[in-house]
């Protein structure tokens, strides 16, 4: 007897009769072996797609630079063009919410203030945040190729390959 750890899977049939009067809709009906998007396309395509898509990624999120800036929405509306704008402002709705909720937390109002209090202090948050790219023109264009690369290995690999080009 063949020690079946070492064979490959290529025994086991693409399809299994799980329609079959003799045979009862079991696990190993569920467990059909195929290739990536259904068709004969290539499995090692799609994995060297796939890790080449988020290298790409992943180097383009890294050299992405966060920082705050300036005055936010509502701390600078308030203060005007030439005014001082305070920042305590946006905490004043989330302030009186948490007040009235732990004095009475069945209080409609309350709650609806509490929402509105992170509403407008997510809003301060991201109206701060300045996003800038750290990076030269030639890395950037060599993460778009390979970015691009590999969602076309990915899409080549759904594809039907022909009979004589099937790569695993």
């Amino acid at each position: 007897m063949t020690n079946t750890a070492s064979r490959s899977l290529d025994f086991l049939p693409r399809r299994l009769p799980c329609t079959d009067a003799t045979t009862s809709y079991t696990l190993t009906c569920m467990l059909q072996v195929d290739k990536p998007g259904g068709s004969p396309g290539g499995l090692g395509l799609f994995l060297a797609g796939a890790a080449l898509s988020l290298v790409s990624v992943y180097f383009f999120v890294d050299s992405v630079r966060v920082t705050t800036f300036g005055r936010g929405i509502v701390s600078g509306g308030i203060g005007g063009w030439g005014g001082t704008g305070s920042t305590a402002i946006v905490f004043l709705p989330l302030f009186i919410a948490v007040v009235a909720l732990f004095y009475d937390a069945s209080k409609q109002w309350a709650w609806g203030l509490f929402l509105l209090g992170l509403f407008i202090l997510f809003a301060e948050i991201l109206s701060r945040l300045e996003f800038f790219i750290n990076l030269k023109l030639s890395h950037l264009l060599i993460m778009l190729v390979s970015f691009a690369a590999g969602l076309g290995l990915i899409l080549r690999s759904l594809k039907a390959q022909p009979p004589g080009q099937e790569q695993s």
